[in-house]
Parts: C-alpha cells; sequence; structure tokens
C-alpha cells in the first residue's frame, strides 16, 4: 500500500496510519481528563462560589449580619477547596481559594467582581473540557472510520462499525446523564475521577459486547453497505 502513496505525503499516511490502529492511546486517557475537568468544574461546585456573591448582597441589604456572612462565606469555600483538592493551584495560580474569592476593595468596581472574574474563568474552562470530548469523540470516530477504509473483509468492516457506535452513543449518553447530575450536586475531585473512568469504560465495554453480539448473532446483517458507510470510510 505504501507503493501507491506519493513520497511528500508518506509522513501523513503513517501518521494517520498509526492513529487507526492506536487511537485509544490517545482517546482513553484524553476523555477520561476531559471528563474529570468537566465534572468538576461543574454547575455544582461552581454555583458553591456564586452563592458568596448572593450572601454578599444579603448581607449589605442587612438581610444577616457581618459574622453570618463571614461565616457562611467559609463553609462555602471550605467546601469548594475541599472539593477541587489539588487541582485548586491549576485553578488560581498562586493563591487559595479564600484568597482568590473575594471581595474587590477598589472603588469604580462592583464588590463582587473579583467572584464574577473567577466564575466565568471556571465556566469557560468548564467548556473547554466539555469541547475537548467532543473533539476526542470525533478523533475515535475519525479512526474508526479509517480502519473500515483499510480492510476489505466485509464481516470485519462491520464489526469496527458497530463497536463504534455503541461505544460512542453509550459514552454520550453516559456523560449527558452525569452531567444532568452535577448540575446541582457539588462533587468532590476523587468522584468527578471516578465519573469520568467509569463513563469511558462503559463505552469502552459496550462497544467490545455489540461487537460480539454481531459477530455471534447478526453478522448476515450488512450495516455497512446498508447506511452508505462505505461511501464515507475510504
Amino acid at each position: 500500500m505504501l507503493n501507491d502513496v506519493p513520497a511528500q505525503d508518506e509522513l501523513d499516511f503513517w501518521m494517520l496510519s498509526w492513529l487507526a490502529h492506536n487511537s485509544n492511546y490517545l482517546v482513553i486517557p484524553g476523555s477520561i481528563v476531559a471528563g474529570t475537568q468537566g465534572n468538576l468544574l461543574s454547575g455544582g461546585n461552581i454555583r458553591l462560589l456564586e452563592q458568596v456573591g448572593d450572601l454578599y448582597a444579603q448581607y449589605k441589604s442587612g438581610g444577616i449580619t457581618q459574622n453570618q456572612y463571614e461565616y457562611r462565606r467559609r463553609l462555602l469555600l471550605n467546601q469548594f477547596k475541599n472539593n477541587i483538592g489539588p487541582f485548586e493551584r491549576f485553578l488560581f495560580g498562586s493563591k487559595t481559594t479564600h484568597e482568590a474569592i473575594r471581595i474587590a476593595r477598589a472603588g469604580g468596581v462592583p464588590a463582587t467582581a473579583n467572584i464574577d472574574h473567577h466564575v466565568d474563568h471556571l465556566k469557560r474552562l468548564a467548556s473547554y473540557g466539555k469541547y475537548g470530548g467532543y473533539v476526542l469523540t470525533g478523533v475515535g470516530v475519525a479512526a474508526s472510520c479509517m480502519q473500515i477504509a483499510d480492510t476489505e473483509d466485509r464481516q470485519k468492516k462491520n464489526e469496527i462499525f458497530v463497536e463504534t457506535v455503541a461505544s460512542t452513543s453509550v459514552g454520550l449518553l453516559g456523560g449527558a446523564l452525569i452531567g444532568a447530575f452535577l448540575v446541582s450536586n457539588p462533587i468532590g475531585w476523587g468522584m468527578a475521577l471516578v465519573l469520568a473512568s467509569g463513563s469511558v469504560a462503559a463505552g469502552y465495554i459496550s462497544g467490545v459486547v455489540a461487537k460480539n453480539a454481531y459477530t455471534t448473532f447478526g453478522k448476515e446483517v450488512d450495516f455497512v453497505s446498508g447506511m452508505g458507510v462505505d461511501s464515507v470510510c475510504r
């Protein structure tokens, strides 16, 4: 096959071939990292910081005393700090959570400017993790497509297709369900990692099960030809 590849394209050919046959070395660890970041910076955890701003508004309006504000603020920040654990330095640089999430004392800016700034920053980081997960999913699908194009065995093509559809669908569904749960439920970094790993493992296992089921019970069905996959993956 390499004889048919122009000399100037040989490097790209080898890179794509490696990706097609070793995509799991990139996709699985990357998906776990992206999922952990998304879970850790979920709506539930970020809401802890937003509540500090709400508490300050209550204090300034006379709804709670200064001591009540400071006590409740400390509880919220302690919970957030414990939840993010060793990732605190990554999120706030040289500052601790308690140092970063403070009322702005400089004139001319809203008192909650620091809080709003950090909340927006964390939301952006969460979105990067989300989009990174989509990119890695696309990489996995593209690698499977290259594998389908690279084999002449009709059954093998269908096995790759069935495995990819099952693993991708279960992985995306699992991520969506976890995301919905975390909108209002703050969790610690250990649980964030467990949930991300579990979602990736569920997707991988479902793909293997679907592939084995097709090989055992459905190999007479040609999904690749029937759904026009051959015209896309070539």
